[in-house]
Formats: C-alpha cells, structure tokens, sequence
C-alpha cells in the first residue's frame, strides 16, 4: 500500500470512547490516546473553574449584553457561547410552581356609633357614623383606600360591606377607641379575623381580639373564634366566654355573645363584623375605627 500523508486520509468524524487517537507534533513526540482518556484529561485537568451551585455567577463578558448580568446558576436553562468560549448569552429555567397569589390591600377608616341600636355587639353597612350625645365631629365620613389606586369617601360603612371579596384568603385587622366629647377614656379593641373563601358552608372562619369591657381606661377581655367552618348568613358568635374575678369590670357571658360575625359565603360577602358591646347606657358613645385587610387571589 502506497503511503499517504495524514491530510490525504478520509476522516470519519463519528468516535467512540474506545477509539485510539493518534497524533503527532515531530518525530520525537508522537503520542497515542483514547478519546476516553482525553475527555477525562478536560475534566480533571481543565484550567476551568468549577461552578458552585449555592452561588451567584457574575457575567464579566464586556463584548456582549450580559455583561455585569448577576444570575443565580440553579436558575441556569440554557448557555451560549461565542467562538472564544465566551457566555454571550443564557436563558432561565421556568418554575414549575411559580407562587400566584396576588395581594391586594384595602384600607378604612372613619367613625362608628357604638351605643346604637341597644348596645349590639356588631357593625354593618346601616350602622350610624356618630351617636347622638357628645357629637362634635364634622367630618362624618367613611375613608376607602386601595392597593390598586382607588379612593373615596362615603357617608356609611356600605362601602366595606358591599365589596364582594373574589379571593382565596381575606385578613382583616382594625381597631377601635373613644371618639366623642363625653370625656370618658378606654382601651382600644384589637381584632384579628381571617377566612378562606371555599364557597357555601365550607368557609373557614377564625380569629382573635382583644376588646375593652368598661367605660374607663382599664378592663380588657381577650376571645378567640376558633377555626370552623361558616354557616351561610348565620350568625358565628366567640368561642371562649372568660370568667373575670372582678366583678367591677361589667363583663357578663350575655353581653360577648352579642359579639358576631355574619358572611355570606355565596355571594363573598362580609354582613357583619364584632365591636364590642360594651358601652354606656345613653346614645352618646362614638368611636373611631382603622381597619386593613389583605386579600390573597
């Protein structure tokens, strides 16, 4: 067989990891290798830094648009590379579970006559802004604020309990305290109420508080509505009934069991919401009320 030089033999680009590579750079220096061998020469002697997964990785590459580009590598779908072995580009991984809650923030505030309608341990879209008595408010107005830009003022409570409430979750927060020119000081009542929206008598309901239980500035009673599921348009009244040693406190069971909650779960819809009913016989108590609530789609 005639001899041929290297450039004339017909290249097979197709290898196998047992293949023997032959190669030569002068007579002196012949060498022969597998392809398997080669590849773990790349892998194990490589000037190539490893990546650390835990880590950020920090795209110095000035000659492309992701220079100075910061991307956290368990995140890393795809890298391409230029001639040079230079990222020039990449694409992220796209989550499987991508969280998608979406919170939307409601804000009220404005006064509330407690001493209404025989001392009720509740308030609704009706209930009266300012008592009778002591009444020296001017500005007799219910304030909506929203996380999606709206804003209004009204003249009752209708724009809370109107809201249809389209979500997975609402928590509700707010407080209320002395608001009238009687001169009468009080604790604030705290409240705490949370329900999932899961549609006729499957709602959740649950929640906490503390309420003030006298006309003076000391006297609370801590209650608790436990976790159970909400009866359409019904009533839900606390779950705990303390017994308070001081019997001048004017705490008695009868009067927290006016304390409910009203939804209705078909429509998404709040009716009522506790106050304490806790108040002084005549019609002159007002008090002002701050409320948020986050609602979770």
């Amino acid at each position: 067989m005639a001899k041929k030089k290297i450039s004339q033999l017909q290249l097979d680009t197709s290898l196998n990891f047992e293949d023997l590579l032959l190669g030569t750079k002068s007579e002196k220096y012949n060498y022969k290798i597998s392809a398997d061998e080669l590849l773990k020469y790349f892998k194990d002697k490589s000037l190539l830094s490893k990546l650390d997964m835990g880590k950020d990785v920090l795209f110095n590459n000035t000659t492309t648009n992701v220079f100075q580009s910061i991307l956290q590598t368990y995140k890393v779908d795809t890298l391409t590379f230029d001639n040079y072995g230079q990222i020039k580009s990449f694409s992220e991984k796209k989550p499987e579970n991508v969280p998608t809650d979406i919170k939307v923030f409601d804000f009220y505030s404005g006064p509330i006559a407690t001493a209404q309608q025989s001392k009720i341990g509740y308030f609704d879209g009706t209930s009266l802004l300012v008592a009778s008595d002591y009444n020296k408010i001017s500005d007799k107005k219910v304030f909506y604020s929203s996380s999606t830009g709206n804003f209004s003022n009204n003249t009752n409570w209708s724009v809370l309990f109107n809201k249809v409430y389209n979500y997975k979750t609402t928590n509700i927060v707010y407080r209320h305290s002395r608001y009238d020119n009687s001169g009468s000081l009080e604790n604030q009542s705290i409240y705490y109420i949370f329900i999932e929206w899961l549609g006729e008598n499957n709602s959740i309901l649950k929640g906490t508080g503390i309420i003030r239980i006298n006309s003076g500035n000391v006297g609370t009673m801590s209650f608790i509505y436990q976790p159970q599921k909400i009866k359409n348009n019904t009533d839900i009244v606390i779950s705990n009934l303390p017994t308070i040693e001081n019997k001048n406190m004017n705490y008695t069971p009868e009067q927290a069991k006016k304390m409910v909650i009203n939804i209705d779960t078909v429509n998404k819809k709040i009716n009522k919401l506790p106050i304490s009913p806790y108040v002084p016989g005549s019609n002159r108590e007002t008090h002002n009320l701050a409320m948020s609530i986050e609602n979770y789609a």
